[in-house]
């Protein structure tokens, strides 16, 4: 995930949009130049620096660590209900969330400590915490939709569904893992690549996030307008799914200007780019909060359900 480091950008190269794929990935300086002394003074671009850093990034690794903390406190917390409540463990799907933010909030330490020491970690745990970060996303963001819209009787059993859904939350992960790496030259980073051969795999995890993020909830409400579900037991209220799409949905949204950027579709401005990295890096900071709130949410209504129930 994302390191306030300085990355120079050659201006041989079109002017390079912000890392998305990292943990408040703009948390990284971006848009400045390593100046060629091949070229003229004339033929250089004027460098573009982000203040991102600057303004906020002391503040970061606290952020991360006490996200992390507090996630994982959450998520124990759900755990311990679930097993002195042995109807919650019905609910399968609801035990894979719960594992999904825990596995989150754990890896946010070690990109808190990226950010303050560098990335010493080596490339494997690089791509493997990447993987993890979205792989439980998209897992996250799976089981949310199987909760609003259960599967029919007539579908794979229900402790199956969640199971297979999780699965292909990881696979999804998969384009994450190609487009990542340590810097070059014994960088202490954890970043994405910009090689121009992995823009393909770019788009493809762009795309990944819009059907999971983006598609796949505008589904579910308009079939929840037009259809009524019959529900048996208890599923987490409609409030805790929507919650965790509209904490992730403003980073979307910065993932597809970004894309944009690197298919040179926006005008590379200094401007915009700017702007581009406090969105980003905010926007993520915003979505990480659901590893706090969710499993704190679907404690306390799990809670009164069962008080109700009483």
């Amino acid at each position: 995930m994302g390191n306030c480091v300085n990355m120079d950008r050659s201006p041989s190269h079109v002017l390079e949009s912000a890392d998305f794929a990292d943990l408040l990935a703009t948390w990284t300086e971006y848009y400045t130049y390593e100046e060629d002394t091949t070229l003229a003074d004339s033929a250089l671009p004027a460098p573009c620096y982000s203040t991102f850093c600057s303004s906020v990034g002391g503040a970061i690794p606290t952020f991360l660590v006490v996200a992390g903390t507090l996630g994982i406190l959450g998520s124990l917390a759900l755990a311990i209900a679930l097993v002195m409540c042995f109807r919650l463990w019905e609910q399968t799907g609801l035990v894979l969330t719960a594992l999904s933010t825990a596995l989150f909030a754990t890896i946010l330490p070690f990109f808190a400590a990226g950010i303050s020491w560098g990335w010493t970690f080596g490339d494997g745990l690089c791509r493997t915490a990447q993987a993890v970060k979205y792989g439980c996303l998209f897992a996250q963001g799976l089981l949310a939709a199987a909760c609003v819209c259960p599967a029919p009787k007539a579908a794979l059993p229900s402790c199956l569904l969640p199971l297979v859904l999780w699965v292909t939350g990881f696979l999804l992960a998969i384009p994450v893992v190609v487009i990542h790496s340590t810097g070059k030259d014994g960088e202490a980073i954890c970043a994405l690549s910009q090689a121009p051969e992995l823009l393909w795999w770019s788009l493809t995890h762009v795309i990944f996030w819009v059907a999971v993020f983006y598609i796949l909830p505008a589904g579910i409400a308009l079939a929840k307008v037009a259809l009524k579900w019959q529900r048996a037991g208890w599923h987490p209220p409609a409030v805790v799914t929507w919650l965790f799409y509209l904490l992730w949905a403003p980073y979307g949204v910065a993932l597809i200007l970004n894309m944009l950027l690197q298919m040179n579709l926006l005008a590379h401005t200094c401007s915009l780019q700017e702007h581009l990295s406090y969105f980003l890096g905010l926007s993520e900071g915003l979505g990480v909060l659901h590893c706090i709130l969710c499993p704190f949410l679907v404690l306390g209504m799990a809670i009164h359900h069962r008080r109700a129930a009483q």
